[in-house]
């Protein structure tokens, strides 16, 4: 399986002079890299006849029914109130020496040096970059055309799933 990333790079480190017409010679690059993963295999589009895309996008009404349904009493009660259980059931010690480490949210440390070898640049391949501003859902949908035109040739993507990491506008998958 191959996941794919597009990006901009915004060339920052050019030397500026301002003029009567504009005020910076920045260059914006859209750029696409793509990295094997290969202990996984590639995700069909259909599977068990059924299709892995969501026409939907979000399923507000799926979602809904679940956290009625299937998580009642445990999403819905607010975290001060599940603190207030912990505490009288004893489940939860406070003392002087933890109170900051129970302020860090989320640490990755353990989880970053376990995939060292999968988040490293080894096996990384530029697909493609061109100029182009990626303000726009339509300047990411043009864009995605580097991709497809790789494909043309291969035909890796028939049939399969590219999960693609982006930072585009609405967060939609494509």
């Amino acid at each position: 399986m191959y996941v794919y990333n597009l990006d901009n790079y915004h060339d920052i480190h050019k030397k500026r002079r301002s003029d009567t017409v504009t005020l910076s010679t920045a260059k914006h690059m859209a750029t696409c890299i793509c990295k094997q993963i290969s202990a996984c295999a590639p995700i069909p589009i259909i599977f068990d006849n059924i299709s892995v895309h969501n026409p939907a996008n979000i399923d507000a009404s799926n979602i809904c029914f679940r956290l009625i349904h299937k998580y009642y009493g445990i999403f819905d009660i607010a975290y001060t109130n599940r603190k207030k259980q912990w505490l009288t059931s004893g489940q939860l010690a406070i003392d002087n020496f933890n109170q900051i480490d129970l302020l860090t949210v989320h640490c990755y440390d353990d989880a970053i040096a376990e995939r060292k070898e999968e988040r490293s640049m080894k096996g990384v391949r530029l697909v493609g970059f061109q100029e182009k501003n990626l303000h726009s859902m339509n300047d990411y949908i043009m864009a995605l055309q580097m991709i497809l035109d790789i494909d043309k040739d291969t035909e890796y993507l028939h049939n399969q799933v590219a999960p693609l990491v982006a930072d585009w506008p609405e967060q939609l998958f494509i």
